[in-house]
């Protein structure tokens, strides 16, 4: 390759990475004041004469019963910023679970998080257990969710 030719390519390069870089500006920007609520997972067509709710797990070995109504869960550090978790509890069963807060500054987060909450929030109520998989790609995320879904759960622990 002649000296002529490696300018172009890496004038290419240079080219290519900046618009990236614009790019990403303009997304983030745009994402600037918006709020970023995904999807709120709840569970649907739960006939009124269930039977009695078993418990909800808060680990491998505990269960506890539940009071109905919502309660939010503590703040943990996913590292990239906080995660905080709401449940709403019925029947004393958990119905409906919701990220409040979680990392959104940035497209990488922003991405991540719009797909592993949805799968957390399905997971816990299938399950009615803080006992999940963490998601793959969402593992900083995954754990600071559970600790605060632990966190609600034991604040609607019935005393």
């Amino acid at each position: 390759m002649d000296e002529k030719s490696g300018r172009r390519l890496l004038l290419r390069k240079l080219a290519l990475s900046g618009a990236f870089v614009v790019a990403s500006a303009i997304y983030v920007t745009g994402q600037a004041g918006r709020p970023l609520t995904p999807a709120v997972v709840t569970a649907v067509g739960t006939p009124t004469t269930a039977p009695p709710s078993d418990g909800v797990r808060i680990g491998t070995r505990q269960t506890v019963q539940v009071k109905d109504g919502d309660f939010q869960g503590g703040k943990y550090d996913a590292r990239f910023g906080p995660v905080r978790v709401k449940i709403t509890v019925d029947g004393g069963r958990i119905v409906s679970v919701r990220a409040v807060e979680y990392p959104d500054h940035s497209p990488t987060s922003v991405k991540i998080n719009l797909e592993a909450l949805p799968r957390l929030e399905q997971e816990a109520i299938a399950a009615q257990s803080a006992v999940v998989d963490a998601v793959s790609g969402a593992t900083l995320t995954s754990k600071a969710w559970a600790h605060s879904l632990r966190s609600a759960i034991r604040a609607a622990a019935r005393t």
